[in-house]
């Protein structure tokens, strides 16, 4: 019986206590060097950066070909261009290139980069039609 009251006690005294926080594990990460100078977060850059990032994925998953397979996307663990590989090959020609994967996923943004980008494609080929 002393112990059910003590654990009693012991609860309300940790519900009076101050309440935790959800954050307060978490460390705050370490300062920037002295004299590092941060450049503002654009969408220009957010979508340079991006850019760069689909490249790399690129590059690592056709190696030094200029065309990706469903097959490489797949062996690259790139499953979202796996899944829709056929959504991206529109011609039917069982690779793609940078520039389609590119146009898939600025299709899908919702950045005014990516959707000025769509733009331009689409009156290029309005143009050449």
């Amino acid at each position: 019986m002393n112990r059910i009251i003590i654990s009693t006690s012991l609860l309300a005294a940790l519900m009076l206590a101050s309440p935790a926080q959800a954050y307060d594990d978490l460390r705050k990460p370490p300062a920037d060097p002295s004299g590092t100078v941060r450049e503002p977060l654009t969408e220009t850059g957010i979508q340079q950066e991006l850019d760069q990032r689909l490249l790399q994925r690129f590059k690592a998953a056709a190696g030094s070909s200029p065309r990706l397979t469903k097959q490489q996307a797949k062996d690259a663990n790139w499953g979202f261009i796996a899944d829709h590989f056929a959504e991206i090959d529109t011609a039917g020609a069982g690779y793609v290139s940078f520039d389609q994967i590119q146009a898939f996923m600025d299709a899908r943004s919702i950045g005014a980069t990516a959707k000025a980008r769509v733009k331009a494609r689409a009156s290029t080929v309005k143009t050449i039609e």
